[in-house]
């Protein structure tokens, strides 16, 4: 009798719904619009990422993502972006890109940055000890300090008293 032995893959959705995406900060794509996509935020085998796709619709037929941003090497997160026309606005730092979304309401964005800070291990920090975003258009600002992975390479210790 042979025995034989099937590799499962373990894929859990930790999180999906509609965001609304950026187009690449490159030369030209201020012209560029964001576009509504349905984005799931996955660990498949222990490897986090979040992909996104035309529709909802899209992602239960099979059809292959549009993108599919790993996380294993993301630097920061940041909330609540400012922009001049979106609002609620999260930004994930990779060492390649840095990608924006817009949630439909406040409540979703911070569910959305509570998800992958508390599954990837961020921790808020001091802005101080973190590098602040180089590549955002000046129409973009950030409101509060990024989220950094928790580790002793990131974390800092408190500011002494004045």
């Amino acid at each position: 009798m042979e025995r034989v032995i099937y590799e499962q893959r373990v894929s859990e959705i930790i999180r999906q719904g509609y965001l609304t995406k950026s187009p690449p900060l490159e030369k030209g794509s201020a012209f560029k619009k964001w576009q509504r996509r349905w984005v799931i935020f996955r660990s498949d085998d222990g490897t986090l990422n979040l992909q996104y796709y035309k529709t909802e619709a899209e992602c239960g037929a099979g059809v292959v993502p549009l993108g599919t941003i790993m996380l294993d090497n993301c630097l920061a997160i940041q909330r609540d972006m400012k922009h001049s026309h979106y609002k609620n606005i999260f930004a994930i730092n990779t060492p390649e890109r840095e990608f924006f979304f817009s949630a439909d309401s406040k409540h979703e964005m911070e569910e959305w940055v509570h998800a992958l800070t508390s599954t990837m291990g961020f921790m808020t920090g001091n802005t101080r000890s973190l590098p602040r975003v180089s590549s955002l258009p000046s129409h973009v600002g950030t409101a509060n300090a990024p989220l950094r992975r928790q580790n002793s390479h990131t974390a800092s210790p408190p500011p002494p008293p004045p």
